[in-house]
């Protein structure tokens, strides 16, 4: 079948090389990835990827080589945030 034109099709899984899971420590609000390439101008979206009540990812700030997810107040249990890097 002809498809209208698009910059990306997928039908199926996909994978992308920038993005991850990571872990929250408990009694930690926050975490820092190490990912080359970043920049303050990136776009980096994050999730949580545990049941934690009252908690939500606040913010993300990239930098040079890292960005850094936020939550609203720490975990009291190891937590998982997914993420996704666009440039």
């Amino acid at each position: 079948a002809d498809l209208p034109s698009r910059a990306l099709y997928v039908d199926g899984k996909a994978h992308f090389t920038r993005s991850g899971r990571s872990t929250i420590g408990a009694g930690r609000s926050s975490i820092t990835i190490n990912l080359s390439g970043t920049s303050s101008g990136s776009r980096v979206f994050a999730v949580l990827h545990s049941n934690r009540a009252g908690r939500y990812v606040r913010a993300v700030v990239p930098t040079t080589g890292k960005f850094t997810i936020y939550l609203n107040t720490t975990v009291t249990s190891a937590t998982y945030v997914a993420w996704f890097v666009l440039d």
